[in-house]
């Protein structure tokens, strides 16, 4: 008896942050928060202070 509801009660602490997880994703999708198009705006901006920050440097050098 003991057994049993000790793999309940795990069974309970594993499914319920697995379910919570898979609704904050279906949310996410529904709402259009995060994904490629989110980030794109950022990223293009990080590569081009990159490659900004590379042209500079070169163009310090001796």
């Amino acid at each position: 008896m003991t057994l049993e509801g000790t793999y309940r009660q795990e069974v309970l602490y594993t499914s319920a942050p697995g379910a919570v997880i898979v609704l904050m994703g279906v949310a996410a999708q529904r709402f259009g928060i995060g994904g490629p198009k989110a980030h794109e705006p950022s990223a293009r901006k990080i590569l081009e202070q990159g490659f900004n920050g590379r042209r500079e440097a070169a163009a310090l050098k001796p």
